[in-house]
């Protein structure tokens, strides 16, 4: 691992290790996990690397009305970025939310403690840990 990923990872630990909300208590994040039998989402703790349809769930209800850029960052557990991508949510009335789910790829990804690590417009919001099992 490399020194940057290094001390990235160790101070994302230091900062966040309750998953906390960074400044703005009014956001909520939650993973889910879609349950086929049922066909309902299930929350969820952890995960495993062959688990489909795991789903960040992010709730907001303290932003300016309006478009905003979202970016959401996912780092497995050797803290390699496994994801990054970036959108625009529009919120309304103050309020906005945001599925993003991932699918593991058990040939290349980690298991571990994963970040995720949601910015909006440039700041970071949150960063929220699952763990990720292997097989």
């Amino acid at each position: 691992m490399n020194t940057l990923r290094t001390t990235w990872f160790a101070l994302a630990a230091l900062a966040f290790s309750h998953g906390a909300v960074a400044d703005d208590t009014t956001t909520e994040a939650r993973f889910v996990k879609w349950d086929r039998p049922s066909d309902k989402e299930v929350p969820i703790e952890s995960a495993r690397l062959d688990d489909t349809g795991v789903c960040l769930v992010v709730n907001d209800d303290f932003a300016a009305d309006g478009n905003h850029v979202f970016e959401l960052r996912i780092y497995d557990g050797a803290g390699n970025e496994a994801h990054i991508s970036r959108s625009t949510i529009t919120a309304e009335h103050g309020r906005w939310g945001r599925k993003t789910c991932y699918g593991f790829n058990e040939s290349h990804d980690v298991a571990g403690t994963w970040w995720y690590v949601i910015d909006l417009d440039g700041e970071q919001l949150l960063s929220k840990e699952l763990t990720v099992y292997s097989r």
